[in-house]
This record gives C-alpha cells, sequence and structure tokens, in this order.
C-alpha cells in the first residue's frame, strides 16, 4: 500500500469514529451522569486497578514465553509493553506496537527471540480469548429473555469466535513447537483466562456503581461483545466512537442500557490514563542505561514510519 493510501485510509477510519463517536454521544443523557460523580470517580479507581490487574497479567505472559536465558525482567518489560501498547492505541493500524517492542527491547534480547515471544503471547491470548468468546457468545444463545435477532447475533459470534480460537490453536502448535512446553502452556491459558476475568469484573463494578444490578455472566457477555468489536475496529485510532458505541451496544443486550453511558465514559478515560502512562513512561524508562529518552524517540519514530 502506497503512502497516499495509508493517509486515505487513516482519514477514513478517524472519519468513521468520529461519525460513530458522535452518534454515541447523541444517545447519552449527559444530564444524568453529573448526578453522582462521586460514582462515577470510584469506578473510575476500580477500573484503574482492574486493569492495572490486566496490564500485569499480561506482562507477566509475555515474560513467561521467552527462554530463560533470555528472560528480562517483570518491571522491564512492563515499561516496554506499555509504551508500546500506548503507540498502538494511538495509532490507526492498532498493531503497530509490536514492532516497537523489538526495538526497545534492543541488545537485551535478540530480535529473532523478541518476536518469536510476541507471536507466542499474542497466539495464546488469541486463543483463549476466542475460546471464551465461544463459550460465552453460547451461553448467551442460550438465555429465554434474549430477543431472536439477539440470539442469532450470538450464534454467530460463537461460530466465527470457535473458528479463530482453532486457527490460533494451529498456530501456536506451528510456531512454538519444541519451545511451548505443557507447563509453559498451562501457565499462559491460565493467565490469558485471568486478563479476560479482570475486564470482566471492570464491566461489572462499573455498572453495578451506576446502579445497575448485573449478574457476572452479565457482564462476561458485556466484554465479549466489547473484545469481538475492539477487534474489528482497531484500524480507528483509540477506538474513538466504537468503544463509546459497543460500550451502549453491550449494555442494551443484556438489558442494562442504563449503565452503558457510564461503563463507555470510565473505559474511555481508563484507556486515556494508561496511553499517557505508556508514553510518559516509555519515554523516560523504555530503553536501558544510556541515551533513555533519545532511544525513545528514535523508537517511536521509527514504528510510525512503518507504520503510516
Amino acid at each position: 500500500m502506497t503512502r497516499g493510501r495509508r493517509a486515505l485510509v487513516s482519514w477514513i477510519a478517524t472519519a468513521a469514529g468520529v461519525a460513530l463517536f458522535a452518534a454515541s454521544l447523541a444517545r447519552v443523557d449527559l444530564h444524568a451522569l453529573t448526578k453522582n460523580p462521586s460514582r462515577i470517580a470510584l469506578a473510575l479507581l476500580l477500573s484503574l486497578a482492574a486493569s492495572g490487574m490486566w496490564h500485569a497479567v499480561r506482562t507477566l505472559a509475555w515474560r513467561t514465553c521467552f527462554n530463560e536465558s533470555e528472560r528480562v525482567s517483570f518491571a522491564r518489560l512492563a515499561r516496554v509493553r506499555l509504551a508500546a501498547e500506548a503507540f498502538s492505541f494511538l495509532t490507526w493500524s492498532g498493531v503497530t506496537g509490536e514492532p516497537l517492542k523489538v526495538i526497545l527491547l534492543g541488545e537485551e534480547v535478540s530480535p529473532r527471540s523478541a518476536v518469536k515471544a510476541i507471536a507466542v503471547d499474542r497466539l495464546v491470548f488469541v486463543a483463549v480469548t476466542f475460546a471464551i468468546v465461544c463459550a460465552a457468545s453460547a451461553a448467551a444463545w442460550t438465555a429465554p429473555t434474549l430477543s431472536q435477532g439477539r440470539a442469532r447475533l450470538f450464534i454467530a459470534f460463537a461460530i466465527v469466535a470457535g473458528v479463530i480460537a482453532s486457527g490460533a490453536i494451529a498456530g501456536v502448535r506451528r510456531f512454538a513447537r519444541g519451545a511451548l512446553d505443557f507447563r509453559r502452556a498451562a501457565a499462559l491459558t491460565a493467565l490469558s483466562i485471568a486478563a479476560y476475568t479482570s475486564l470482566c469484573a471492570e464491566a461489572w463494578m462499573i455498572l453495578r456503581l451506576a446502579g445497575v444490578p448485573i449478574s457476572f455472566l452479565d457482564a462476561v457477555v458485556i466484554e465479549t461483545i466489547a473484545r469481538v468489536a475492539s477487534i474489528a475496529s482497531s484500524f480507528i485510532p483509540a477506538n474513538l466512537g466504537a468503544l463509546e458505541a459497543t460500550s451502549l451496544a453491550a449494555a442494551a443486550a443484556v438489558g442494562a442500557s442504563g449503565g452503558g453511558a457510564p461503563l463507555a465514559i470510565v473505559r474511555r478515560l481508563r484507556g486515556l490514563f494508561w496511553a499517557g502512562a505508556g508514553l510518559v513512561g516509555g519515554a523516560r524508562f523504555a530503553s536501558p542505561a544510556g541515551s533513555r529518552r533519545s532511544r525513545w524517540f528514535q523508537a517511536f519514530q521509527g514504528s510510525g514510519s512503518a507504520g503510516s
């Protein structure tokens, strides 16, 4: 794809996000949201705690994918991961953070080992995530209160998620042959489940604080819809509009329409917080001893050129 076409795709993605954001904003009762700001503030704090757990678990899973001889410290990987994820969050392709991780690790790990660890981590995460999406969608499909249209949507989710999970598992077997033993595979599976559960818990806490008494299974359904939508809309910078529209639709799907707006707002603020933390932390800490700040910006600019 030429630079001009990439720019066009970027502008189209951004325009789509703005349109979705405007449509979502039109459906939000902003006056109702300002009635109890203390609950929104508490929801944000709990969201940061839950998403902080998500980042910690995902970093630990990534660290598990490295060989013992090239194992990098958890703190170092957390900084690199946050910096790369922040850059990926703010770009239209949604995947530019992956090569940036390799760049930021520099000479600490061979590029081949870094790429392999990233690939194995991603494949296992995709496999487990979509296996959960498949199971959750099948469970939601059997709910007696679900309309016929939504039941068809969830069965479609289940089928597509099952196919993607199967493909990811096949990819893990092929790519990680001889490098991923049973202990590591079990650990990565458990960590991926824990990461997914942390975001389900986040949705449950936000809606409960918004005065919507949903069950944890409802929260799993909400996160299932959000997960599918976030992947489908990864080309939109910062998921602008897509996150808001998905939050409203996911809450409505479980009969919790009143919690859609608080969920969207808290998750938007949470995303901006971690993006800011990643950019600031990356600029200060991402490179090892030496010219840290200059190496970070060189890597940032290099990855940006690759993704533009």
